[in-house]
């Protein structure tokens, strides 16, 4: 395998969650072992590009976010539910 495919693929892989390249591989092939893999290839420029609204929206987010503003945590699902409810 050249190098740039190989590091390429590392990266992408640790930037996608994955601990290592192996790891990838091998979810990927214990899904299709299962069925359970459908294969959709595309473009980068098939993604959505977001508004200049819907930007500073998501940035304004992130930063709340980042601040524990507007975002609360629960200890578990039925904590969850209680909080949801309460609002």
């Amino acid at each position: 395998m050249p190098l740039y495919l190989k590091k390429g693929s590392e990266k992408v892989a640790s930037e996608s969650g994955f601990s290592s390249l192996q790891e990838l591989i091998r979810v990927i092939l214990t899904q299709i072992c299962q069925n359970k893999l459908s294969f959709h290839f595309s473009s980068a420029d098939e993604f959505v590009t977001l508004s200049s609204t819907a930007k500073k929206r998501y940035r304004k987010l992130q930063q709340d976010y980042r601040q524990g503003k507007n975002f609360s945590s629960a200890e578990s699902v039925d904590d969850f539910l209680k909080k949801l409810n309460e609002n």
